[in-house]
């Protein structure tokens, strides 16, 4: 995991609440940079060599170009636009993260870890041996589907999803290089075609979207946004699983550090590929391939 970063890609920069009448100071890609905004609103970014960045404001987020501007297409900005549907219920976070921008990108690449970190904040424990894993490559990213079909609800399915019978549950997470994630979570009563692409039965789920942002070689601007719209008359409820999921975050980002902490003890310590693999995997050798594209001059994406 070097320190170098893919200079041609919309990141996220801030949340559109973060940006004031005051200028926020923050570093993108190891540029210091610093964000506002005009007499009239409009969000600016302008780097410390006093060059300023293709900016963009859209769905809560501020979205800043860090390479040529001449390549910077507002139509490739990722689209968050759950986090401003109307009606549904939202919580963010935004924190600086101690680790490589990769390791976050791996993470939610691998649903292997959900019984084990998770099951205790957000009740996720699951017969592993029932999940269906599903990695595929997309011409800028990478997706991984788990689903696990006909097994009894878990409290949460129960609670939220009003649920009593056996259910079809999934995890679908979306990766766009070089750095935003939609991850979709939910379930539906089982059998009524929901993993054949219906939305079936008694349908119940939330809405991730992450904005992964480097700030140095062992540090990121990790942007999460939960947004759903089951419960949002109820206080209580929502007040309870936005704190699960904060809980759920927060475990997230202590094994982001600690992962950091562990390479750097020792960064040739030889790794080990296990199935779940297939996905980080393949994000890291598009990454790879944008960054070797970039550094040739050429801006290509190579194929495998």
């Amino acid at each position: 995991m070097r320190g170098v970063f893919v200079n041609d890609g919309w990141y996220v920069a801030a949340w559109s609440d973060e940006l004031t009448d005051r200028p926020l100071a923050r570093t993108l890609l190891g540029q210091p940079v610093v964000l506002s905004r005009r007499s009239d609103g409009t969000a600016i970014a302008i780097e410390a060599a006093r060059r300023g960045y293709q900016v963009v404001e859209q769905q809560g987020c501020i979205w800043v170009w860090t390479g040529d501007p001449a390549r910077a297409d507002r139509a490739t900005i990722r689209d968050f636009h759950w986090l401003a549907h109307p009606g549904w219920s939202l919580t963010r976070i935004q924190r600086r993260v101690a680790c490589h921008y990769q390791i976050i990108i791996d993470n939610l690449l691998d649903f292997s870890h959900l019984a084990d970190r998770h099951g205790g904040a957000i009740d996720s424990t699951e017969p592993v041996e029932r999940a269906q894993l599903q990695t595929d490559r997309l011409p800028d990213g990478v997706r991984v589907s788990r689903w696990i079909c006909d097994v009894p609800p878990t409290r949460r399915d129960r609670e939220l999803g009003k649920h009593v019978g056996n259910i079809d549950r999934w995890q679908i997470a979306e990766f766009r290089a070089p750095g935003t994630f939609v991850i979709d979570t939910g379930a539906a009563k089982a059998g009524t075609g929901a993993a054949d692409g219906l939305p079936g039965e008694q349908r119940w789920g939330f809405m991730v979207c992450h904005g992964i942002t480097p700030e140095t070689e062992r540090t990121t601007n990790y942007f999460w946004a939960l947004a759903h719209a089951f419960d949002v008359d109820d206080r209580d409820a929502v007040a309870a699983f936005h704190g699960e999921s904060h809980l759920a975050f927060e475990a997230d980002v202590a094994l982001f550090e600690a992962q950091q902490r562990v390479i750097d003890r020792d960064p040739e310590a030889p790794t080990i590929d296990i199935s779940y693999d297939a996905g980080p995997l393949q994000a890291r050798r598009l990454i790879e391939r944008m960054i070797a594209s970039q550094e040739a001059g050429t801006h290509k994406l190579a194929q495998v």
